[in-house]
């Protein structure tokens, strides 16, 4: 990934003034990280697919996490347990309503609280999920207006695929009604 790309990226999600990239938060670093790697290119492929195409040297166990990787899209799920002692967090989709689902996260099963909307990337493995890392967080009385929102953002944003336009949305919906949160460190 060379900084010309991180620059086309940062352009995609609007965080670019006078060829600078402008952050309002660690998080969006992170944030543009993961849509630099994640995000569908002009040749129809991610990053991550790009990689697996041009490498011949993948063992299974990184091709199984790889597949899982080129195949997961963001999406707005609902915080609805949090077990601290096994480090899982069950989440619910709320835009689709297309299941629920068990994530391990050691910092994040540290600090977020149920009844949390987040905005994440869920890469889903054979008995669990686990993030991309990107993580947006919203207040749960916000679920109707993060819907209704989204929906209209999306229609007017240029992007490949539908997770890319809901990642530009809720990126933008984060920097002005997001919740701030920080990953515990865990030892």
């Amino acid at each position: 990934m060379t900084g010309k790309n991180i620059l086309q990226t940062a352009r995609v999600i609007g965080i670019v003034e006078n060829k600078t990239i402008v952050f309002e938060s660690e998080l969006e670093q992170d944030a543009l990280m993961d849509f630099a790697v994640y995000r569908q290119m002009d040749s129809g492929k991610s990053e991550i697919a790009e990689y697996v195409a041009t490498n011949a040297n993948i063992d299974e166990d990184e091709e199984n996490l790889l597949k899982a990787m080129i195949e997961t899209k963001t999406m707005l799920y609902e915080v609805i347990e949090v077990n601290r002692i096994d480090k899982t967090i069950k989440l619910k989709e709320v835009l689709n309503n297309s299941g629920i689902f068990t994530v391990v996260d050691l910092g994040m099963s540290e600090t977020i609280d149920e009844n949390v909307l987040i905005f994440t990337r869920l890469i889903h493995l054979e008995t669990f999920s686990i993030t991309s890392g990107l993580i947006f967080t919203f207040k749960h009385e916000h679920l109707e207006y993060l819907k209704k929102r989204s929906r209209k953002m999306m229609k007017k944003i240029e992007a490949e695929n539908d997770s890319d336009k809901r990642f530009i949305a809720f990126f933008k919906l984060y920097r002005r009604d997001g919740i701030p949160f920080m990953l515990e460190e865990v030892k």
